[in-house]
């Protein structure tokens, strides 16, 4: 860790490598923004694995706001002992080691379990597809 309190690539492997990547939760620094993107330091929930983690230089983060605005694709945290909402619109992939971040701990298994539904549901990510109709 340096001087700033962020972490870097080295404990990125000891971290979010060795583990299982889903389920942490960081807090990590959103800017720059464009739009009504999530800006500033915030916590997010890694939402990808251990090999997509391993093998790139990227991590699949969704991004917590403290706001409740009862938009159906929020899921609360409080089971996680953070105080905010996971916003899963808003799903993303950072480059944790350029923009540094701190460990906050795990998600739970329910609250994971609610945000990667939401995620499958969003892509319409079912396999092996059921047949297409003919027109």
């Amino acid at each position: 860790m340096d001087a700033a309190g962020q972490r870097g690539k080295e404990s990125l492997g000891g971290c979010l490598v060795a583990e299982p990547g889903a389920d942490r939760v960081l807090e990590l620094d959103f800017s720059p923004a464009v739009g009504h993107e999530p800006a500033k330091r915030r916590p997010a929930v890694v939402v990808t694995c251990y090999a997509f983690n391993a093998r790139s230089s990227l991590v699949g983060v969704v991004p917590v706001q403290s706001a409740d605005t009862g938009y159906p694709l929020h899921v609360p945290l409080a089971d996680c002992g953070l105080h905010g909402f996971a916003c899963v619109e808003m799903v993303r992939n950072v480059n944790v080691d350029r923009r540094g971040y701190r460990l906050l701990g795990p998600a739970s298994d329910a609250t994971m379990r609610q945000i990667m539904g939401i995620i499958r549901g969003m892509y319409d990510l079912r396999w092996p597809q059921p047949p297409r109709r003919p027109h």
